[in-house]
Formats: C-alpha cells, sequence, structure tokens
C-alpha cells in the first residue's frame, strides 16, 4: 500500500530556516534569482505600482469586433467552462462565486469589460495577486526549495475578462 500522507505533517527546513519568516526570506531570494525581466518589462513593472490604471492599447482606433463580440452569452459561456474548486484571488471570491450569483451579474460584468475596452484601461486591481508556492513532488524532500513552484491567483473577475477576451480572438493566435 502507498503512503500519500508521507511528508505532510513533517517540519521543513530550508537552508537552515525553520520560522516562518526565515523560510519566506530564502523564497523571495530564490525567486528574485530565478525570474527574468527584460529591459522593456522592468521599466514597467517599477512605475507600476504608482499608476493608477493600465493602457490596453495606445492606438487610439476601438477594436468593433471585441465590442460587438463582447456578449452576455460569451461571458456566460465563458463563466460555465471555468475550473471550479480553486482558490480564491486577492478578492476573495473563486468561479462560483460568479457562477452562483444572480444572472444579472453577468450583465454588469459585460457592461464592466465593453467599458475597459471603449476606454483603453483595466481597473489596478485586475493586476493585483497573491503568490502561492505548491510542492512539485510531495514524495519528494520537502527541504528542496527546487520541489516548490510559484503561482499566482488573480481576481476571478479579470479570469474572466480575459477567457471572454481570448475566446473573441481565438482565430487571431493562440495560447494555453
Amino acid at each position: 500500500m502507498l503512503n500519500l500522507e508521507k511528508n505532510v505533517n513533517k517540519s521543513v527546513n530550508i537552508n537552515g530556516y525553520t520560522d516562518d519568516v526565515g523560510i519566506a526570506n530564502e523564497y523571495a531570494k530564490h525567486f528574485s534569482s530565478v525570474y527574468y525581466c527584460s529591459s522593456d518589462d522592468c521599466e514597467s513593472a517599477k512605475n507600476f505600482p504608482h499608476n493608477t490604471e493600465v493602457r490596453i492599447s495606445d492606438s487610439g482606433m476601438l477594436d468593433y469586433k471585441c465590442l460587438n463580440n463582447m456578449t452576455v452569452e460569451l461571458i456566460d459561456l465563458c463563466l460555465s467552462n471555468m475550473r471550479k474548486g480553486k482558490a480564491c484571488g486577492p478578492d476573495n471570491l473563486c468561479a462560483e462565486h460568479l457562477l452562483y450569483a444572480h444572472p444579472s451579474l453577468v450583465m454588469h460584468l459585460k457592461h464592466l469589460y465593453v467599458l475597459i475596452l471603449q476606454h483603453g484601461f483595466v481597473p489596478n486591481s485586475f493586476g493585483c495577486g497573491v503568490g502561492v508556492l505548491l510542492v512539485k513532488d510531495k514524495m519528494g524532500n520537502l527541504n528542496d526549495i527546487d520541489n516548490y513552484r510559484g503561482i499566482t491567483l488573480s481576481p476571478i473577475i479579470s479570469n474572466l475578462f480575459e477567457m471572454s477576451r481570448l475566446e473573441i480572438c481565438n482565430d487571431i493566435f493562440s495560447t494555453d
């Protein structure tokens, strides 16, 4: 019989640290050393917290395909296709909150998304996220810093916007 709970309650020692603050600082140091940032991205990232809004496009032209195809039906379809049972983002909302909310919420989200596309600005909260570490191999060495990977939990409303936009533009590009 396979024991899947081998490492569940084991204390973790990362580079000699066993306290939460020390371990968190080691992970911060590790992930900052493996993070790559192009020079263009670094400049915008440095200024990001000080910006009030993020510009989608500087072309000044309205993308009518996106506006006309951003429908309640599309958003409802994307919402029903979202993965359920996942962790909440920084807004403490998950897909189930939107899925089981009053149907008028989808209409309000449609209006929000159309306004974002019309004006070319995204709310700051769409760029916020919560970083979480996940164990790569639960049977592996929990004391090895390379046995962890980081993910970012984003606001569900921004995820839904992204899914809707990708659905509209799926003939132009592909993504995973």
